[in-house]
């Protein structure tokens, strides 16, 4: 049973939802933060509850990403300090964010943590994919038509969409960013799956697309360049989480 606190809590954050601006007003995303309200509750509330819930997605993601390299790293060293990874996803959000978009680090916050544990990755992966895809700018816009915090084109939205069940109704869902995680969580994990957890691979198919990485592959290329620059932020956000030393990125 909550506490009074705790209902406050919850009353104060459903009438913040009730009042965000026209991105989020559309049905889709409230469904997608009611749920997430219902399976999780408040931010606040849950810290405890989704350090631990975490904690065994997070480390096998990132002996996935990093290897033999994993016992050695900063991210296993740090990884297990941080005292609430949701208030921690939060505060990097929040920071990231253009300020215009602040008031909703919360709100975005929760779908990367919602999106991360329905496919198991570690949510300070998908900050940093997010990170080098668009500086957390929800409104960029790429060259070939690359939309939002994930950089996803319509038509690659379309098509996974159709595959996951994942509502779409053309580019305009993908400027709401809690949309635009859902379909690119579900686009990374499709693509993970598919080059076998090979973080290098799916990264820069990612980046790339499938055609040209297997055409790459085929030649005996593997391209190192993006998945690198994911991974330095990666580190990075370790690095930050509490209060070690700045990893420095090219």
């Amino acid at each position: 049973m909550k506490t009074k606190t705790e209902s406050k809590l919850v009353l104060k954050l459903l009438i913040t939802l009730t009042t965000l601006t026209p991105t989020f007003a559309h049905a889709d995303t409230g469904e997608v933060i009611l749920g997430f309200l219902q399976k999780w509750g408040t931010p606040q509330i849950q810290q405890d509850r989704d350090t631990e819930s975490f904690t065994s997605i997070r480390r096998n993601h990132a002996k996935e990403l990093l290897g033999k390299f994993y016992q050695s790293s900063i991210v296993r060293k740090q990884g297990d300090k941080i005292k609430s990874l949701s208030e921690y996803i939060f505060q990097s959000t929040q920071r990231e964010l253009r300020s215009k978009w602040k008031g909703q680090a919360r709100t975005i916050a929760s779908a990367i943590l919602s999106e991360s544990k329905k496919y198991g990755f570690d949510p300070i992966f998908l900050m940093a994919v997010i990170e080098n895809e668009s500086s957390f700018n929800v409104e960029a816009v790429g060259s070939v038509g690359e939309i939002g915090l994930m950089q996803i084109t319509p038509q690659t939205a379309r098509w996974i969409s159709k595959k996951y069940g994942i509502p779409f109704r053309g580019a305009k869902t993908l400027k709401d960013p809690v949309a635009n995680i859902a379909l690119g969580s579900a686009y990374l994990s499709y693509l993970r799956e598919k080059f076998d957890f090979k973080s290098n691979l799916y990264l820069a198919a990612y980046n790339m697309g499938t055609t040209k990485l297997i055409r790459n592959l085929a030649m005996q290329r593997v391209p190192h360049q993006y998945p690198s620059r994911v991974m330095q932020r990666y580190v990075r956000f370790y690095s930050l989480a509490n209060g070690a030393h700045h990893v420095a990125m090219n």
